[in-house]
């Protein structure tokens, strides 16, 4: 009996102490947010990260949600008190699933915290319930998820918190977030029911975590605002030293993937429905932020050009209102372009001697959508060399190659960049291509000395040509 308890009391200290190997962090508290103000979902984790292991810890793990592995759009990885420094992110295979490595900016010593704000983006994991609704009637989304944060570690206090509307988030005056929610989980083994506000809906707060408890619960809220999803972007940039003009053109093909619209359309009930400010989950108006200076905007379809956009140019910023031929319900797909040009001296700064850098945004589309692929080529003037291209923007192929036009001797250089499942909060942290070449004062007359010496060639064969007889006899 004495040796079974020795044999016991041995087993659980090894146990004890393989925890403390396998697990050299706990969490003393923790806060999920999860906004559903968007098309998309961005969930924010606040957490208090303690090292409890005997020495000090430069990596932590942070699990992929396998449910919504394929929808994840960005992982970003803060610590409270830190610069914005990036931290260095790898995805591995672990024995107990894959998991996001993540490097600390310095090695977490033995007993110290830090707070670590992690957010990750998925798109494509909103469903409308229901599938099919009336012109005039409202769309609801449903968010399906676990209740507990995912964690490779144990975490002491916890939280989580939906964000549903957000007075401040408003497209069209037409169009408030709204506040109807008529359906959330309320799990039994909670000793109080979800915290329902105007804004928000909290679970918890829950004690003494383990790192494999789970348990789903829905939400379901109403969502105002078309849920936009750009299946792909093709995004054209010329820069011309000649003219001192870059020209951005772009083409969308895009979908509205909300609540479809059940029966037929009614032109009468949209008028009737916009007299009385009702919110229509239509997609109506796509307000899109241009780089500061631009003009010459213009908007066309697959018909021809489209008249009822609006463009306002307002010194450092500008803004196109994209206007379809008619509202898009759900299921509904659209193609457009639209384009503008900008001074060079707006995108394009001189360096050193004859290197040049252009800065431009990488995207510059509408609010409050996702994009499955966006497509940028960047082409340069002839002569240009030694180019070399930096951004944030993590991409899945980028090309760098000659590319013949009219008149070309040597050719320009074309740079093709390309990013997937992405969204407009690229804009809103002014993500940008920087993108530097050398480009000699001379080579900006290449094309005009090519062109007006084929031009003079032309007169001089035209001349000779009329010297010679034609005559017979």
């Amino acid at each position: 009996m004495i040796l079974q308890q020795i044999l016991a009391s041995a087993l659980l200290l090894l146990a004890s102490v393989d925890s403390k190997k396998t697990s050299p962090f706990k969490h003393t508290n923790a806060l999920r947010t999860i906004d559903l103000t968007k098309s998309y979902i961005r969930e924010t984790h606040a957490l208090v990260v303690e090292n409890i292991a005997t020495s000090p810890q430069s990596e932590y793990l942070w699990p992929v949600d396998t449910r919504l592995e394929e929808n994840m759009s960005s992982i970003e990885v803060k610590e409270k008190g830190a610069d914005n420094r990036n931290y260095k992110i790898e995805k591995i295979e672990g024995s107990d699933g894959r998991f996001f490595r993540i490097s600390l900016l310095k090695p977490l010593g033995v007993g110290e915290k830090i707070t670590l704000h992690i957010s990750t983006v998925y798109i494509d994991a909103l469903v409308p319930v229901p599938a099919q609704i009336p012109q005039t009637a409202k769309q609801y989304l449903r968010w399906t998820g676990s209740k507990y944060i995912p964690s490779a570690y144990s975490t002491e206090k916890q939280k989580t918190k939906f964000k549903y509307s957000n007075r401040g988030y408003i497209i069209d005056i037409s169009r408030l977030p709204s506040n109807d929610v008529p359906f959330y989980t309320k799990p039994s083994s909670d000793s109080q029911g979800p915290a329902l506000s105007d804004t928000t809906l909290t679970y918890g707060p829950y004690d003494s975590i383990s790192p494999d408890l789970q348990q789903e619960i829905s939400v379901r809220y109403e969502f105002t605002l078309p849920v936009t999803k750009i299946f792909s972007l093709d995004r054209q940039i010329y820069v011309s030293h000649w003219r001192n003009t870059a020209k951005v053109t772009e083409q969308y093909s895009l979908i509205n993937a909300g609540a479809k619209l059940k029966g037929f359309f009614s032109r009468y009930e949209q008028m009737q429905m916009q007299q009385a400010q009702s919110p229509v989950a239509a997609l109506q108006v796509l307000p899109i932020g241009l780089t500061g200076g631009a003009r010459d905007a213009w908007f066309t379809d697959e018909i021809g050009n489209v008249s009822t956009s609006q463009f306002k140019s307002m010194g450092k910023k500008a803004l196109l209102a994209v206007r379809p031929r008619y509202p898009l319900f759900g299921g509904w797909k659209y193609a457009f372009g639209i384009g503008w040009t900008v001074d060079l001296n707006n995108v394009v700064s001189l360096v050193d001697g004859n290197r040049m850098t252009l800065k431009i945004p990488f995207i510059e589309g509408p609010i409050n959508v996702a994009y499955d692929l966006v497509k940028v080529n960047i082409r340069l003037p002839e002569g240009c060399t030694n180019v070399q291209v930096e951004s944030d923007v993590p991409l899945v192929a980028q090309v760098i190659e000659p590319y013949m036009s009219f008149l070309d001797t040597v050719g320009s250089t074309l740079v093709t960049l390309k990013a997937e499942k992405i969204t407009d909060e690229m804009q809103d942290r002014d993500i940008t291509i920087q993108l530097s070449y050398e480009f000699p004062p001379w080579a900006g007359f290449r094309k005009i000395i090519v062109g007006g010496s084929v031009f003079l060639s032309a007169i001089i064969g035209l001349f000779l040509l009329r010297m010679i007889p034609t005559k017979i006899g």
